[in-house]
């Protein structure tokens, strides 16, 4: 079974779960009493939401190029949500950042923004698969 590929996992099931675990974050940090916290928190949650909307509305693109450009705003949307991540973790906001997110999935975060570091190219390429 060495020889068999492993299916590659749907995107939007993985960014769908990063999402619920940023929810869960953003609750922890609701229940603290640093301000700073409930403002990255609301930063971060409105973010990470959208990678997963973006990717939902791509599928439905009108045209190749909508598809790729949702898809280029759900990578945007990625790259903020590390900031805000990395932001809250050296500051000592939160230490728990990382371990809620990965949530038994290492790289889950990760993993979405490997896939589009592909060129335009790529992405128009599965373009013309939806």
């Amino acid at each position: 079974m060495k020889d068999e590929k492993q299916k590659p996992r749907d995107i939007r099931e993985r960014t769908f779960q990063y999402a619920l675990r940023a929810i869960t974050l953003y609750r922890t940090l609701q229940e603290g009493k640093d301000s700073a916290g409930w403002i990255l928190g609301k930063q971060y949650l409105r973010c990470a939401t959208s990678i997963g909307a973006n990717i939902e509305e791509a599928q439905s693109g009108e045209s190749r190029a909508d598809f790729v450009h949702k898809y280029a705003i759900a990578q945007k949307e990625a790259r903020e949500s590390l900031y805000w991540l990395r932001l809250m973790t050296d500051s000592n906001i939160s230490t728990t950042p990382t371990r809620a997110l990965n949530g038994g999935d290492r790289g889950t975060h990760r993993g979405h923004h490997r896939d589009h570091r592909q060129d335009k190219e790529g992405i128009k390429r599965r373009a013309g698969d939806c």
